[in-house]
Order: structure tokens, then sequence, then C-alpha cells
């Protein structure tokens, strides 16, 4: 577990951190686009800032500032499954079970993904606090959204490792 928290720290050194700036960015625009185009801020611009779809949500920015999440989602996690492969193969592979792992690998995953919309979801909630009321719902919401992609390709390298590569 230990070398999973290290993968971690490596690949925020390497590449993560230039992603997050990115990502800062083109939250500040956003919030810069509701500040301005919103005479009051209502709960509507709060999920678009957290990236939460709604039947209300509809504009090209708002998809667009959605799709962007979800790439950042999968990029993280593509680049953390694949750290292994391109890194240091023979570490893991040659003193653990693959079963092990995976579910380390997941479970660090998960806690990520769950860092990354805590934190995003506190920077919203805490900047528009006045403006906007706390659902739980809301919170489980961005969680689970940007959580499906990311367990869609764990499951594929899963798949991939354990099946497909044994026959070839």
């Amino acid at each position: 577990m230990r070398y999973q928290f290290n993968v971690i720290k490596n690949l925020i050194k390497s590449s993560f951190w230039k992603l997050f700036i990115v990502y800062i960015a083109f939250y500040a625009c956003i919030y810069c686009v509701i500040q301005i185009n919103s005479f009051e801020i209502t709960d509507k611009d709060f999920y678009f800032l957290v990236g939460i779809i709604t039947k209300d949500n509809g504009g090209f920015l708002e998809y667009l500032w959605i799709l962007f999440q979800i790439i950042c989602t999968t990029y993280m996690s593509w680049n953390y499954l694949e750290y292994d492969n391109n890194h240091s193969k023979e570490f893991l592979y040659l003193r653990k079970s693959f079963n092990r792992i995976f579910i380390e690998k997941l479970l660090i995953l998960c806690t990520l993904i769950l860092s990354v919309r805590i934190i995003i979801f506190g920077i919203s909630y805490f900047i528009l606090k006045k403006h906007v009321y706390f659902s739980i719902n809301d919170f489980i919401k961005s969680i689970i959204i940007y959580s499906i992609l990311p367990l869609f390709l764990i499951l594929y390298k899963f798949i991939k490792r354990k099946y497909i590569n044994k026959k070839l």
C-alpha cells in the first residue's frame, strides 16, 4: 500500500500538478462566467460549477465543463493504472499477487477521486455558501458521476490482464 501512495506522489510531482493548474484556471474562468452572467447565484450555478448534471443543464459551456472534468478524472486514473507498466512492472508482479495489486489500486484510486471531488465540492460551496443550500445528495451525485468511468477502466485493466493476456 505504501508503494501505491508513492506512485500517487510521483505522479503528482511529474504530471498531475500541471493538470491541476489547468483545472484551476478553467474553474476560475467558469466562476467568472457565472458571476458576470447571473444577477443572483442559484443552485443551478452551483451544480454547474461542481459539475453535476441536472435536467436544467443544457448550455454548451456546461457540457464542455462536465466533459473536461470527466477527461481529467479519466486521465488521472489511466496514468495511475499504467504507472506500473511504464516504470516498475517487475517490482509488483514478482512480489505480490495480481488480486492484491488490483484491490490496492482500486482503494487508492477511489480515495484519490473522492479526495479530489471533496476538494472541488468544498471550494465551490465555500465560495458560494451564502447563495446555495448544501445537500448530501448533491455531494453524492458529484462523486458518483466522476467515479463510474475510472471504475470501468479498472475493470477493463483487470479483465485484460487476467483473461486476455493469459490466452496470448
